[in-house]
């Protein structure tokens, strides 16, 4: 395993730019210079696919440490947007479109690993606009993992959090108006419930 070459090797990543690689191409080189079990986690943290919450009896060397952290961190952010979500649905019918008042010690779903983490997602779950309260959650998932790649540049910690980070900018590159305006077609073109596509029927 050449770790720190790869790592030397690999382009910068901003937040607010284009991603400068394509996932395919980060893996081919992941894998040509680390273990089979690393090449797997590296594969399973850009693609968020093959992650599950860690099982009580699960060995360190099964799923790594920062790969166990990140799915904690992952179902955690997203119970507290579907938390928020069920309050906002529930108080917006009952008040007639008023605001939702989201109190984080009584519906939070669980603990944050950091308690730094719950007020930053307060503050972004109240944001009314979606893209601005989108592009603040990738920010948050952003910095979370620059926290857990520690302070070796050269650890498979860094690596790991790399790939957190090229998937964030994978998905931001994807969100463009073109891309916006194809799903919007294709809603507009869907069939509509029970069978009919003329809405004049």
């Amino acid at each position: 395993m050449n770790l720190p070459y790869l790592l030397a090797s690999l382009p910068y990543l901003m937040f607010d730019a284009p991603a400068p690689l394509t996932p395919e191409a980060f893996l081919t080189t992941c894998r040509e210079h680390l273990s089979k079990h690393d090449a797997k986690a590296v594969e399973a943290l850009v693609g968020g696919t093959g992650l599950r919450p860690v099982a009580a009896g699960d060995r360190p060397e099964v799923c790594p440490a920062f790969v166990r952290e990140w799915v904690k961190f992952e179902k955690q952010l997203r119970d507290a947007v579907a938390q928020w979500r069920i309050t906002r649905r529930k108080v917006t019918t009952r008040e007639q479109d008023a605001p939702a008042t989201f109190t984080w010690e009584q519906d939070a779903p669980a603990t944050f690993t950091r308690e730094q983490d719950a007020p930053a997602t307060l503050e972004i779950l109240a944001t009314l606009d979606p893209l601005a309260r989108d592009t603040a959650l990738d920010r948050l998932r952003w910095k979370k993992a620059e926290e857990m790649e520690g302070l070796d540049p050269m650890s498979l910690d860094a690596l790991f959090a790399y790939a957190v980070k090229l998937r964030i900018s994978l998905r931001r590159s994807a969100m463009t108006p073109e891309a916006g305006g194809t799903v919007l077609e294709q809603m507009a073109n869907a069939p509509l419930p029970g069978g009919t596509d003329d809405p004049e029927n």
